[in-house]
């Protein structure tokens, strides 16, 4: 993903994903129907959105609900001349859900979810402490979320700074 480009979106886009947003398993037809526009339109549109990487039509899981209740987010400190390698590394786990490179106090920020502290353990002492470039891990297990959500309907607002109508 080429983090230079900047993807210029108009008021179909906009529309479009505010829609999809509220609810995406709506067929192209019906949203083509509340756009006025044929659901070919719509087809190509999200099409395009997916292929520059602008969307992704997901199914979010909630991992508590499956079991997974130990989620931690973790500030990772690591030696910077690996930290493209450890940042792969930990991309690699099953038990990671997101990493990131960030500034401030840690180099990384990692997500991970877990069944059991077990898991939790195995994880920390058998699969981090096999990769090079880690120096210190600061982890903060979550007690109860408050608010867990992937929409952004902030970044889809009208020029003058007013909400899409959808």
């Amino acid at each position: 993903m080429d983090l230079s480009v900047m993807i210029k979106l108009d008021e179909f886009d906009k529309k479009l994903l505010a829609y999809l947003m509220e609810d995406a398993s709506q067929t192209n037809t019906a949203i083509a129907r509340k756009l006025n526009v044929s659901d070919g339109t719509v087809r190509n549109r999200i099409q395009r959105l997916i292929d520059e990487e602008v969307l992704q039509i997901v199914a979010i899981v909630d991992p508590w609900k499956i079991g997974h209740r130990h989620q931690l987010f973790s500030g990772i400190e690591v030696d910077l001349g690996r930290i493209t390698e450890v940042a792969e590394a930990l991309a690699e786990c099953a038990e990671v859900t997101y990493v990131s490179y960030t500034t401030g106090l840690y180099d990384l920020i990692m997500v991970s979810a877990f069944t059991s502290e077990e898991e939790m353990f195995y994880f920390f002492t058998e699969k981090l402490s096999k990769i090079k470039g880690i120096r210190h891990i600061s982890s903060s297990h979550v007690l109860k979320a408050i608010k867990r959500t992937f929409r952004y309907d902030q970044f889809i607002k009208d020029e003058d700074g007013s909400e899409t109508e959808s």
